[in-house]
Parts: structure tokens; C-alpha cells; sequence
């Protein structure tokens, strides 16, 4: 949307919807338990803001966490996802949150709102398009499904007032998707999700081992958890570094071919992957901000680390966190996060745009349902 005076556009990321909770039943795989807040969020805002201005809802990647969706009766995670299996999990997530979709349906049907949703890491099927329509069909039903677009052609949402939204995995080589060759053939004929190496390190070491410690992917720096692992918890944390370094080698240096001078310099250049991730996300973006022309704010998500920062003279960087809470054991940024942030653009009467970021504190409650 073209934006003006008094219209809104609500930037969040990273909530991981996963299949759901039950009370008395633990579900290690589910990471998000802010249903209420985030339907309060949504209620808000389309009854406090004019109702004549514009509202734009826009979802800056892993809103679904499709890869902790266990597929198939033994309970295991499978990477090689088709359409159909794309389908089934996205199913399992929204129906597993039904007051999620009850806001997101009740936020639509207000006159004047629009929702945007940029696929991430963790929902990369949902550049597919019978996966679009299955989203649709749940949260914008009949009409309201007009109201709801999908931003799949580029990583990246370029809003005409020079703001530009990522997710932010393309900014990390290990997670890089090839937008062009998004599935592969099979030899059966069917066509699977072609999963870069780090999103196969996740389904095949690290969410697997959530059922050991449920925590494993909600703390930060996997250098420093490592490190602390083995002094307080060396059976799995040995177990778990060699299940990384045998699939390190089992997807980029084994299907390199011969040993050849290609092998070596495809190897180097593996090697320079690995150790990219360990650079600060944070500089990634801003290098990225400075280089890139007609854009004065980049917002992203992905490190699950808000940051509103000022980079150059002119120049924004924002990052809208998480709504899954984390726990930071680097000593600069030592303690929990509790999650709930978000960015919100507004816009002068000159339709000049303002960008702040906020954590969502909701209504009062005097207690909290304890799930399990």
C-alpha cells in the first residue's frame, strides 16, 4: 500500500507457531505461548487506530515454525518436503492456534487493513503456491483472502518511502534458499524443497534434540552453549557436536566429488561458510544498509536479538526481535529476553515515514495459565 498521514504498517517476526499445546501435555517442538497478547496486539490496533487509515500487518518470516512439524507416524522430520507435506504442516500450525487465526480473520475483516506476509528460514513453504492458498483459506476466508499478499519473488519488501523488510536468512550463507530453484525433481517425479546445508543441520541435529533439552535452540551464542555444555552437561553436549560435524561433512565436503584442486577451493570456500555464521548478524544488516542506495532503514528479524541502532548519519537499522522467549549467555549481552517486540510506521503529513520499535506489554492479568 501507498502510505499517508495517519495510516500504520505493524512490523513483527520470528513467533513460531508451531503445532500447538494441550494442557497437562508438554510439546517440546511448540516455542509460542503468546496467543492472547498477540490477538490483544491485532485488537488494539484496529480499534484504537482511525478508521479511515490504512493498517498494514506485515509478518517478517518464521510467523510458522514449519520445521518443528514432526511428518509421518515414527515422529520424525523429514527434509524432503513436498508441496503436500508443505501443505500438512501448515494445516497443523494454524489449526494448532486458533485464536492466532480467529485475530488475524477478525484484523482483515476491519475496512482499511492488509496483511503482508515475508517467508523465512522456517516457513520457506510458504512461497509455494498451494501453501498460500491453504493460508488463506484458514485466516482470510472467501473475499478477505484479496487482503493478504505474499512476498515471493525476492527476499526482500520494498516499500516506496525507502524502507526495505527482510527476514534476514539470506544475510547467512548456511541458510541461503535459491529463490530460482526452490524445488528439485525426484526420481519418482515429485519435486521436494531444495534445503540449504544449515536448514538440513536443523531438521536432522538440532530440533531432534529438543526432545533431550527443549531448550537447545532458545539459547545464544551455539559457540558459548557448547562451550558451557561441556563442563555441566558433556554426554549431550559431545553427543550433539559430533551429530553437527558429521552432517557438516556428510552435505558440503562428501557430495563435493573427487579430490580434486576444485574440491580443495569448494572445501576453502565451505570453510569460509561455517565460520561467516559466527560473525555478528548485526553487521551483516549494516553493511547491507550502507551499500544499498534509495534505502534509508532496513528491518529485520532472524537473530531474535531487537536492536534499533543508527548506522551512519542517516542511515536505521531495526531488528523486531522475537515472541519466543531467549535466553543470551554471551557476557555483553548477558540475561532472558522476553520477547513481545515489534516496529511501527508512521507516517507526517508530508507522508514522511517514522519507524520505532516497541515490546507489547498487553492488559493486566492477575495470573497466567501454566500449559504443563
Amino acid at each position: 500500500m501507498k502510505a499517508t498521514a495517519g495510516d500504520l504498517r505493524i512490523v513483527l517476526s520470528d513467533l513460531h507457531l508451531g503445532t500447538g499445546h494441550r494442557k497437562g501435555i508438554f510439546n517440546p517442538y511448540e516455542d509460542f505461548y503468546e496467543d492472547e497478547k498477540f490477538a490483544e496486539l491485532l485488537k488494539f490496533y484496529s480499534s484504537q487506530w482511525g478508521r479511515k487509515n490504512k493498517i498494514e500487518l506485515i509478518l517478517a518470516g518464521d510467523f510458522l515454525d514449519l520445521m518443528k512439524v514432526p511428518v509421518g507416524k515414527d515422529g520424525k522430520f523429514s527434509d524432503e518436503i513436498t508441496e503436500e507435506i508443505a501443505e500438512f504442516k501448515v494445516n497443523r500450525c494454524l489449526t494448532g492456534h486458533p485464536k492466532v487465526c480467529e485475530a488475524l480473520t477478525s484484523f482483515l475483516e476491519r475496512s482499511e487493513t492488509t496483511l503482508t506476509i515475508v517467508p523465512g528460514n522456517h516457513d520457506i513453504e510458504l512461497l509455494l503456491p498451494g501453501v498460500q492458498k491453504r493460508v488463506r483459506d484458514i485466516i482470510a476466508p472467501g473475499t478477505l483472502g484479496a487482503k493478504v499478499q505474499f512476498i515471493d519473488k525476492s527476499p526482500a519488501y520494498n516499500l516506496p518511502e525507502g524502507i526495505q523488510i527482510h527476514h534476514g536468512h539470506m544475510l547467512e550463507p548456511h541458510l541461503q534458499f535459491d529463490y530460482n530453484r526452490l524445488m528439485l525433481p525426484m526420481r519418482d517425479g515429485k519435486a521436494v524443497l531444495n534445503l540449504p546445508w544449515g536448514s538440513l543441520l536443523l531438521l536432522r541435529v538440532i530440533i531432534p534434540a529438543k526432545r533431550e533439552r527443549y531448550l537447545v535452540d532458545h539459547i545464544y551464542p551455539l559457540s558459548r552453549l557448547i562451550l558451557g555444555g561441556l563442563l555441566f552437561d558433556f554426554r549431550f553436549t559431545i553427543r550433539l557436536s559430533s551429530k553437527i560435524m558429521y552432517q557438516f561433512f556428510a552435505t558440503r565436503i562428501a557430495s563435493t566429488g573427487k579430490m580434486t584442486l576444485k574440491k580443495i577451493w569448494e572445501g576453502v570456500k565451505i570453510i569460509k561458510e561455517a565460520i561467516i555464521p559466527v560473525r555478528d548478524f548485526d553487521q551483516n544488516v549494516e553493511r547491507l544498509l550502507r551499500r544499498t542506495m534509495g534505502v534509508h532503514t532496513i528491518i529485520t528479524g532472524h537473530s531474535h536479538r531487537p536492536r534499533y541502532k543508527l548506522v551512519g548519519d542517516d542511515k536505521l537499522y531495526v531488528n523486531t526481535g522475537t515472541w519466543v522467549k531467549m535466553l543470551n549467555i554471551d557476557l555483553e549481552h548477558m540475561g532472558q529476553d522476553t520477547g513481545l517486540t515489534y516496529a511501527t510506521i508512521t507516517y507526517d503529513e508530508k507522508g514522511k515515514p517514522f519507524t520505532e520499535l516497541y515490546r507489547w506489554s498487553g492488559g493486566y492479568r492477575i495470573t497466567n495459565p501454566v500449559h504443563y
